[in-house]
């Protein structure tokens, strides 16, 4: 009779080690699954180089991710807050000429300041598009604004870019109608 339970209990803890055998098996699979396929499932962000723009300049360049080529952003007037800006994107020529559109999309990095949008047109150079912005300014803070710049070519494929400037605190302190200011301050042109 010993040997029997001995025999039964042998049996039942072979028995629970296979379920739990089994049960983490599945498991392990599912989550190797889910992990692999991720990159399938999850929509894939583009590549996007991040520069950083000084206000005393007024030309960043970037690298195209893929490309031996850059992208180059010029402040035609330098950066500025509170008074129309004007700013071209130059691209080799090459891609330029696979570029059907280009959306600029404008907003503050470290301050919620709205955000513009804008499909840009080509002019008068065939590889440089050009924009009026007006960014507001702010008494007491540096703001930094993220210019984040997608080229869509031809084939539908997208490149991105994203440039940084901060606008430092206004030096005077100049009477301004909040109510314009803000009206005007996110728009691009």
């Amino acid at each position: 009779m010993m040997k029997l339970n001995i025999a039964k209990q042998n049996t039942m803890s072979t028995v629970r080690l296979r379920q739990v055998f089994y049960w983490g098996a599945l498991l392990l699979l599912i989550v190797l699954a889910l992990t692999w396929g991720m990159d399938r499932i999850l929509p894939q962000q583009p590549y996007v180089a991040v520069v950083q723009c000084s206000k005393n300049m007024k030309t960043c360049t970037a690298p195209l991710n893929g490309l031996d080529k850059t992208a180059t952003l010029v402040f035609d007037n330098g950066i500025h807050a509170n008074e129309p800006m004007q700013l071209s994107l130059q691209l080799p020529k090459k891609l330029a000429s696979n570029v059907d559109s280009i959306q600029f999309t404008l907003q503050g990095k470290d301050h919620y300041m709205g955000v513009s949008s804008m499909e840009l047109t080509q002019r008068p150079v065939q590889n440089k598009w050009q924009a009026n912005i007006l960014l507001p300014g702010s008494d007491n803070n540096t703001i930094t604004w993220q210019l984040d710049v997608t080229m869509t070519q031809e084939d539908g494929s997208h490149r991105s870019v994203l440039f940084e400037f901060a606008v430092p605190p206004k030096n005077d302190k100049k009477a301004v109608t909040p109510s314009s200011d803000i009206q005007q301050s996110y728009a691009l042109d």
